[in-house]
């Protein structure tokens, strides 16, 4: 028998399966990266940003 799934459908045909979390597992999610957006695939803080950032609020802090 294998892991349990949840069947995802649209319009009557089945569009995605999801494997389901054991059960002391809570308030948890994961998602396909092909079922996502391509601007949600990228970070939103990378290093760059992150730097940048940090030299508007302390300019004086060492990063």
């Amino acid at each position: 028998m294998g892991e349990p799934t949840l069947p995802i459908h649209h319009a009557g045909k089945r569009i995605a399966t999801h494997p389901l979390f054991p059960t002391h597992v809570r308030n948890a999610c994961s998602t396909d990266a092909s079922h996502m957006p391509e601007a949600f695939l990228k970070p939103g803080w990378d290093d760059t940003r992150i730097r940048g950032r940090v030299r508007e609020i302390a300019p004086d802090a060492p990063i």
